[in-house]
């Protein structure tokens, strides 16, 4: 996603020179490093809006909100640990990554309660100021998906431009340009919908489904 703006405001299919990673990660990049970066900034996180910085809510900067399915998130944070073990500490089995998980015991606290947060926050909004755009839909339809971001950025795309960006932005090729960046080449796994059914017991995906239904009910 980081990639996909960064090339719709910028008007080319070119990937960026350090990703978010080393970009524009709010939460991992020194504020002087974010505030040397050229307007306009593509900025990256993983916190709650009332922890972004309040800049950001008081001037009601733009926010594209990616979401995806609970159950392939798990698997997904738990190769991302697995893949990082230098920096996470961890070596467990998927089980034991799953407990946690439910329990909110990982990076930035409960998921679900994460998830209800940001509900909240998109549904009482009053300027558009977040656009939501599934991982899922991004995989179905890429190129609506980029149509839709570009009217919300309110930047013109043409259909040539919008196919050279997905061209770029596919999976195989940002995974096959970053692996010269060392590590980072690690956060590209798979990429795909649906590889949770190849971890989870019956009895987990019925958890995560019960977990989500007793948590959203709160923000009907």
């Amino acid at each position: 996603m980081y990639e996909v703006i960064s090339m719709l405001l910028r008007g080319k299919a070119e990937l960026s020179p350090h990703g978010k990673e080393l970009g524009g990660m709010i939460e991992a990049v020194p504020e002087i490093l974010l505030d040397s970066l050229p307007s306009p900034r593509v900025l990256n996180s993983h916190l709650l809006y009332a922890e972004l910085p309040k800049q950001i809510r008081e001037k009601k900067t733009k926010i594209i909100l990616t979401t995806r399915n609970p159950k392939d998130t798990v698997v997904s944070f738990y190769n991302h640990h697995i893949n990082f073990k230098i920096a996470y500490g961890y070596d467990g089995s998927f089980t034991d990554y799953f407990n946690l998980f439910m329990n909110g015991r990982l990076d930035y606290g409960d998921y679900f309660e994460f998830a209800l947060d940001w509900k909240k926050i998109i549904k009482n909004q009053c300027c558009n100021q977040i656009l939501i755009v599934p991982f899922e839909d991004m995989k179905l339809d890429p190129m609506r998906c980029v149509f839709d971001i570009a009217d919300f950025l309110k930047v013109n795309v043409t259909e040539k431009l919008a196919g050279e960006i997905i061209d770029a932005c596919s999976f195989n090729r940002m995974k096959k340009k970053r692996a010269k960046d060392g590590p980072v080449a690690k956060l590209f796994r798979k990429g795909i919908v649906g590889d949770w059914k190849n971890w989870m017991s019956p009895e987990q995906s019925e958890a995560i489904d019960k977990r989500w239904a007793q948590t959203m009910k709160t923000c009907s």
